[in-house]
């Protein structure tokens, strides 16, 4: 994972942060479909690898090997994969259609 965080501060805490566990990885943010939970176009959201996640959890799924970062509901039995933009619609899914990769548990802002 290629970024640089200029204050050697951040740099040890990030660094201690994930290794904690072997199961978090860094996801660079394109686009702005999750704006309205302050994440933007060129931040990194830590990820924890899991194959589960809570009502109301933000998660980064596949869906046909295309990588997602959206809010995860359920609404009558379908999944539905929120974004935090108005602009957007929701993807209402059925379990087989996409695979949870993790769960958001943190977020570097690239200011």
């Amino acid at each position: 994972m290629g970024f640089f965080i200029s204050d050697v501060a951040q740099s040890i805490y990030l660094q201690a942060w994930l290794d904690n566990s072997e199961d978090d990885f860094i996801l660079k943010i394109k686009g702005d479909s999750m704006i309205n939970k302050n994440i933007n176009d060129g931040d990194y959201v830590v990820i924890k690898k899991q194959k589960a996640a809570n009502i109301g959890d933000i998660v980064a799924v596949d869906i046909e090997d295309n990588c997602t970062l959206k809010t995860y509901k359920t609404m009558g039995g379908k999944i539905l994969l929120m974004p935090e933009n108005d602009a957007y619609e929701p993807f209402m899914l059925d379990e087989g259609q996409f695979s949870i990769i993790g769960v958001a548990v943190g977020l570097i802002k690239n200011s």
